[in-house]
């Protein structure tokens, strides 16, 4: 149910269409999620102060090849309802996954992007580091868990992974 204790800015999220086609051993799924939360105060000043969209998210399960295919649409909604086609760069994600038995391999290959801390926007006030999805949504890392080796964030709309590749000293000017 949402808005869930993990996910508080989901409001909604619905199965719009799917298809179980058993001859090659497929599922194909459709949701749309309405989306709506507060963010720091810089990105409000960027945007706007109250961000509300909508998510259009496609899965496709093969299981003889034992593939995960998703991809997300950020279907941003304000004033009016823009989609974003499938040459829109901003807006569209695609993530396909194979597993090969190597189940270490295959949480790597569920990492979207490596970044560099210079990448992201530092909130000093909440100590969190944050960094741009691309289905509009934001990558969260709190300064406690990167100091404590976390590298990796999800996110919480659409369920990519970056990973932060730290080099010596990065901290340092983010230490009390």
């Amino acid at each position: 149910m949402y808005p869930s204790k993990y996910y508080p800015h989901v409001h909604e999220v619905y199965t719009i269409d799917h298809e179980v086609v058993p001859e090659l051993q497929q599922l194909k799924v459709r949701r749309i999620a309405r989306v709506k939360y507060n963010l720091p105060s810089i990105v409000h000043y960027i945007v706007g102060p109250s961000i509300e969209y909508m998510i259009l998210e496609d899965s496709l399960v093969e299981l003889n090849a034992h593939k995960l295919s998703h991809r997300t649409v950020g279907l941003t909604m304000k004033d009016f309802y823009t989609t974003h086609t499938e040459n829109s760069t901003g807006s569209n994600s695609t993530l396909e996954v194979t597993r090969e038995g190597n189940i270490a391999g295959f949480r790597d290959a569920l990492i979207y992007e490596t970044i560099r801390l210079s990448d992201c926007h530092y909130d000093e006030a909440l100590k969190v580091f944050y960094y741009m999805c691309p289905c509009g949504d934001l990558f969260e890392f709190s300064l406690t868990q990167l100091m404590e080796g976390n590298l990796v964030s999800e996110c919480p709309s659409c369920s990519l992974r970056v990973r932060i590749a730290l080099e010596e000293g990065d901290l340092e000017p983010y230490k009390e």
